[in-house]
């Protein structure tokens, strides 16, 4: 099989260790994502990428993340079965979107996907020791954990990346991302949404490079989760229930090529 036909080959690897002291905490699939497993495909199935507020980092309860919030209403409309496999992952950047998306589509064949962007000053670096089965060569670089908080075995890339840094590189890396999933995923015929989850609301500089049509809104923190960091139920259900309301106006009463809302 095609290096880019296998799932695998483009999930976060998750180490035994990290996998069990999530478990404690949240219902995770095989893969170690909190998911739908990604065999279980449904009447409607829908495909959901970001960071840990798509993962839904602190919110100890099922069900009440902003995916979940509009996968029910889809649910409660249709009365049709829905999966939802959510990858959102703690700490990622908007590469990791970019690539996940472009990845999992192809694999999973979603008819949604819903696109969590995240803050814009993180990025995925790869080097010449990258190796998936160890997940070395790898590095989540988030500005926020510099200088304090880096692995030793992780400071280069931080110095050397710190180094390159700006508002303008963001921006422009930002422009690539989002370009490419819109382009992408309306060349496979998905339909799809994006929202804002990230500490700051990127569109404030960005907002005429994107499809407004697509723009479901910006996560708030009107309630914390457990962290204490993370939004919480309350926020989740506004962001769930504005994505909903974006999809009809957008997409009306199609969820696939097969059925329509009843």
């Amino acid at each position: 099989m095609d290096f880019l036909e296998r799932l695998n080959d483009h999930l976060p690897v998750v180490h035994p260790i990290e996998l069990r002291a999530w478990s404690k905490e949240h219902k995770l699939n095989s893969h170690g994502f909190r998911s739908d497993e990604f065999d279980e495909r449904s009447d409607i199935n829908v495909l959901a990428v970001g960071c840990s507020n798509v993962f839904g980092w602190g919110l100890r309860k099922d069900g009440v993340r902003f995916t979940d919030i509009f996968v029910n209403l889809i649910k409660k409309k249709t009365h049709l079965s829905v999966s939802e496999w959510n990858l959102g992952w703690c700490g990622k950047s908007n590469d990791y979107i970019r690539r996940v998306i472009y990845c999992a589509t192809r694999v999973l064949k979603p008819d949604i996907c819903i696109v969590g962007i995240t803050d814009v000053d993180r990025r995925e670096i790869f080097d010449i020791q990258y190796d998936p089965e160890a997940d070395t060569g790898i590095c989540d670089f988030l500005i926020a954990h510099y200088p304090k908080n880096v692995p030793d075995n992780y400071k280069h890339y931080y110095e050397a990346q710190f180094a390159l840094l700006g508002p303008c590189e963001d921006l422009s890396n930002l422009f690539f991302n989002y370009k490419f999933i819109e382009l992408f995923l309306n060349s496979q015929n998905v339909n799809w949404l994006f929202v804002t989850t990230g500490r700051r609301d990127p569109l404030d500089e960005f907002e005429r490079y994107v499809d407004p049509d697509k723009y479901a809104g910006r996560i708030s923190y009107k309630d914390r989760a457990s962290d204490r960091k993370h939004p919480g139920p309350k926020s989740h259900r506004e962001l769930g229930t504005a994505l909903y309301q974006k999809y009809r106006e957008t997409y009306g009463e199609n969820y696939n090529h097969d059925h329509k809302m009843l």
